[in-house]
């Protein structure tokens, strides 16, 4: 069965919400127009990073090469992932160069005011009003 418009974003959601690297790629497609390829290395950073937004890790580092998506998973997506769930949520980012942290703030910033997360959360929401609604 084809999904319409509205069935289809309400599953994207549910992806976003409860799929980090799904939500990594979404914008990874809306920013730079390619499609992300997932590997290991993507799965295991992302498996570390769930772990810290559920609380179970309290300190993290993350060493890899430059070039493998490291800022894009835990810099710029953990933000938005993060802050659309809790928009209280508190972020300090640092870097040794004041510009890198500044345009990593600024993507996370434009991503966060997109129309697509938007469109998502407030889908989550009305999903959360229903059941409440139903219970």
């Amino acid at each position: 069965m084809i999904a319409n418009e509205s069935e289809r974003n309400e599953i994207r959601a549910g992806l976003v919400r409860n799929n980090g690297l799904y939500c990594a790629r979404l914008f990874f497609k809306r920013r730079f127009d390619l499609k992300m390829i997932i590997s290991a290395h993507h799965k295991v950073i992302q498996d570390a990073l769930d772990r810290v937004r559920n609380g179970e890790i309290s300190r993290l580092i993350i060493n890899v090469p430059p070039g493998y998506t490291k800022t894009e998973l835990a810099t710029i997506n953990l933000i938005v992932h993060s802050l659309a769930e809790n928009p209280m949520a508190k972020f300090m980012h640092l870097s040794f160069g004041d510009s890198l942290a500044l345009e990593n703030s600024s993507v996370a910033r434009e991503s966060i005011e997109s129309e697509e997360v938007k469109t998502i959360y407030f889908i989550t929401l009305h999903i959360i009003f229903k059941l409440v609604q139903s219970i």
